[in-house]
């Protein structure tokens, strides 16, 4: 089964160095307590899993980075309404969207 890709050029040149040092250096720097994604994943599922997910997940973003080729389920999201009421006198409500 293909699935479909959203294609990016990248210059080899230009590409950071993607090591298992810096994915576990940005992913003990994640908040705590946040929403999670689209897919249910919150950054305590990253910051408490396996180290080997750590490898895979460098091994992941260097080939992506390499190839050009970012998966079409990495854009997803879904936008979350807040309201915002300044006064709570009022009947009307101001609702903001917030996308995750």
């Amino acid at each position: 089964m293909l699935v479909p890709v959203l294609v990016i050029a990248v210059c080899p040149c230009l590409m950071p160095k993607i090591d298992t040092e810096l994915v576990s250096s940005v992913i003990s720097q994640l908040q705590r307590g946040k929403a999670p994604d689209i897919e249910g994943l919150t950054a305590e599922h990253l910051q408490y899993c396996h180290p080997s997910v750590v490898v895979l997940l460098a091994k992941l973003i260097q080939r992506i980075m390499t190839s050009g080729c970012v998966p079409t389920g990495f854009k997803y999201s879904y936008i979350v309404p807040i309201s915002k009421v300044k006064d709570y006198r009022s009947k009307a409500m101001k609702c903001d969207d917030l996308e995750v």
